[in-house]
Order: C-alpha cells, then structure tokens, then sequence
C-alpha cells in the first residue's frame, strides 16, 4: 500500500565515540538495502549541537520523510520491512561511524495511521558498528499515513515584493506554477 512514512528523530542517549564530545547527525535508509551499499542512497539528518560523549543529544524532532510507492519492493526475502539507521560523528577530516541499528517496522507499514493517531513512540538500542556492543539508544517518533486519491487545492492569496521584470510601462502579471510528482499546471 503506498504511503507515506515518517521518521521523527527525537534524541540519542548513552552514545560514546573516540573524543570526549559529539555533534553527531543521523543517516537512515527505508528498505531492505544496506547504507554501506554504495548503490543505496540514505536519508541524511542534520547535525545536531555538540554535546557531550554518553550525554544527550536532541535532533530536535527533525523529521526524515519516505514516499512509499510500493511497500513490497522495499520488503527483504521474508517480506519484513527494515529502517537502518547509523549514527555519524561529524568531524573535520574524517566522519566516523560511531553505532548503528535496525529497527523492523513491517506492522507500521501495513497498519497505516489515520485522523489522530500520533506518532508511534520507539526506543531503539545502538551498537556498535559490525558488534551487539550496546552503545546507547535512540528515541524516534515513527508513522506511516496511507496515500488516499483526492483533490489538490492551493489558493495562492498574497504576492509580496515581486520583481519588476519589464519596463515600468508593462503591466505585471504574475502567476504560480506548480508541480505535483510529474504532473504540472501552470496560472
């Protein structure tokens, strides 16, 4: 069922790398391809304030967003769903791998939310990379919300300080073009 699924990253906890502080970011993949495949592309957050190593770390609710066209594609051979997340420390030269996880989120996809469910709050613990060393955990927001045909309507009702593109004899028209996916409409 295609969709759209939402990953809210909240804060990490307990994480420890080489130095003594971290200004970690986030790079998540939706699907059964790893992040270390270089044929993959991964979701990249922002980077976080420095903080200290094994203290807290907010992402500040950021969230990573997925359009899910068809779900079974992203499925491994078992048909189980799989969110891989690593936890990078953003340094100067040299961006280290710090933990990682694997959260299964199969039920969430094939249980979309609807009108006023929240975000489904999860812990994830991280390890290190390539061990089941525990190296703190992850607190996430997860939803998936089940793509519904309808009608598109946006009104645009204000334009402020628009460019003059002619001469001061020319009268301005204005218009909005859009595009929705690889449909276009254009005034």
């Amino acid at each position: 069922m295609a969709g759209r699924f939402v990953l809210s990253l909240v804060s990490a906890s307990g994480v420890r790398g080489k130095d003594s502080s971290l200004q970690p970011y986030l790079k998540v993949k939706f699907g059964d391809a790893k992040i270390a495949d270089s044929k993959s592309k991964a979701t990249k957050s922002k980077t976080a304030k420095k903080a200290k190593a094994g203290g807290l770390v907010s992402f500040d609710n950021e969230k990573l967003v997925f359009d899910v066209h068809d779900p079974t594609s992203l499925a491994d051979k078992e048909g189980k769903c799989f969110v891989e997340i690593s936890l990078y420390d953003d340094n100067f030269f040299s961006d280290p791998v710090l933990c990682a996880a694997r959260l299964d989120v199969t039920d969430i996809v094939q249980r979309p939310f609807f009108h006023g469910d929240g975000p489904k709050p999860v812990t994830v613990d991280l390890h290190n990379p390539g061990s089941t060393v525990d190296n703190g955990t992850l607190s996430l927001k997860v939803e998936f919300w089940k793509a519904t045909p309808g009608v598109f309507r946006m009104i645009a009702s204000k334009g402020v300080a628009l460019r003059n593109v002619g001469s001061m004899l020319d009268k301005q028209d204005p218009y909005v073009y859009l595009s929705l996916g690889d449909k276009q409409a254009a005034k």
